[in-house]
């Protein structure tokens, strides 16, 4: 199957309903930053309820017994058994129905007991019925067409059971005040749930949008810091390091700039792209870190900033590798290219520098004389130093070149690593 087009977000920002996944993905997170608010209005449904049987004691006895049976036998237990559903695994895919259906029978308990009350008027208690509609678009959390369901649904109850009892020759002008004042809470009711869940539609996208550029920002940082270093920066921590082993690579391709003199600015740079992007792959392939290139040049270290026991083996594989897989590029195999490289194992100073680019760099001894070593071969070849030699020897194959002289460092014995050992 073809991968999916990944969605521009920005382009979702004012829409009402998003693509499957991500709407899955809101409506997930809207059923639970909404539950605590949902459960808190069960509980108040419930307890006002239990308020208003108290202040209704003085009634008399067969109204007191009506409207007893309506709130403790009808209404309170269905608030509860939803309350207790709302801690029910399955409750979330019903959260919705489950509620609207709480919310109807609230309504529908506030005219039940008007209706035991006083039914021949049926004035009811329109300020409850207005404030169980409004609760249904606010406090419920309901989803936005399922406020608008409830409340609705109520509205025409209302007038079906009103109708039912005579409301139009009892008290016509009582029904349609009562009326207007339904429809008018309703409607306030869907602009405002309207406009909240707008609200709530255009957050999740934006957060998610400033999760993308975190996600981007942090994948740039670790192009240019390797991944602890990266950590440590974002923590506010001081990058500056000490490390007692740890080895250097710097290769570069000979005679490379002789040749871009001679090419188009656009071809000089998709070459040193190819090769350099071949490197960093053999360069990620065994755990390293690329430093940084300099024109043509590339510069590698093992050890650093997580030691490695095995740091100038790896090393020394990579540099092979270098080698021989300059020349079966097939992009580039025409030209056949030749590169130098030199290798030093010792001490080195690591850290961040700048604050505004940062550069993940190395100091020292060991990286000078690595940088020197490079300079002083020949094309084709491995240069190291004796260090490099006495701990390699029992795995590769050396070839004696003898004392050189480094600027900057004097004399030096050095050796060409050609290969290993069979």
């Amino acid at each position: 199957m073809p991968n999916k087009a990944p969605v521009d977000l920005s382009q979702l920002l004012n829409a009402s309903r998003f693509p499957k996944h991500l709407e899955a993905a809101y409506q997930e997170e809207f059923f639970y930053a909404s539950l605590r608010t949902h459960r808190i209005a069960i509980w108040t449904a419930a307890v006002v309820y239990i308020i208003f049987e108290l202040l209704d004691l003085g009634m008399p006895a067969d109204v007191l017994s009506g409207i007893t049976i309506v709130r403790f036998g009808v209404v309170i237990p269905v608030l509860l058994w939803l309350l207790a559903f709302s801690y029910m695994p399955f409750y979330k895919p019903h959260y919705n129905w489950a509620a609207s259906l709480g919310l109807v029978v609230t309504g529908v308990g506030v005219m039940a007991v008007q209706v035991v009350v006083d039914s021949p008027g049926f004035s009811l208690f329109i300020v409850s019925l207005v404030i169980i509609i409004i609760s249904g678009y606010t406090l419920a959390r309901l989803r936005y067409r399922y406020a608008v369901i409830s409340g609705w649904l109520l509205f025409f109850i209302y007038i079906i059971i009103a109708l039912g009892l005579g409301a139009v020759t009892n008290d016509l002008i009582n029904l349609m005040m009562s009326a207007v004042f339904l429809v008018v809470s309703n409607f306030i009711g869907m602009v405002s749930a309207y406009f909240s869940e707008q609200y709530l539609r255009r957050d999740f996208i934006q957060r998610r949008l400033l999760e993308q550029e975190r996600e981007r920002s942090e994948k740039l940082l670790l192009n240019i810091l390797p991944t602890p270093v990266a950590e440590r920066l974002k923590r506010g921590d001081l990058i500056a390091d000490s490390f007692e082993d740890a080895s250097v690579l710097f290769a570069d391709i000979v005679d490379f700039t002789l040749w871009s003199g001679r090419q188009m600015p656009e071809q000089v740079l998709s070459t040193l792209n190819v090769i350099f992007s071949k490197f960093d792959e053999l360069v990620d392939s065994y755990g390293l870190e690329k430093i940084k290139t300099i024109g043509d040049a590339y510069m590698v270290v093992s050890g650093v900033p997580t030691p490695k026991p095995d740091h100038l083996a790896l090393l020394a594989n990579l540099a092979l590798d270098f080698q021989k897989t300059i020349n079966e590029i097939p992009e580039i195999a025409e030209h056949h290219f030749q590169i130098r490289i030199g290798i030093q194992c010792g001490p080195v100073v690591a850290g961040v520098i700048g604050s505004k680019k940062f550069i993940y760099d190395l100091w020292g001894d060991t990286v000078n004389t690595a940088s020197r070593l490079e300079a002083s071969g020949a094309p084709g070849r491995i240069q190291v130093s004796r260090d490099v030699y006495e701990r390699l020897k029992d795995e590769f194959d050396f070839e004696e070149r003898g004392v050189i002289s480094l600027k900057g460092k004097g004399e030096l014995q050095a050796y060409w690593l050609v290969g290993k050992k069979t």
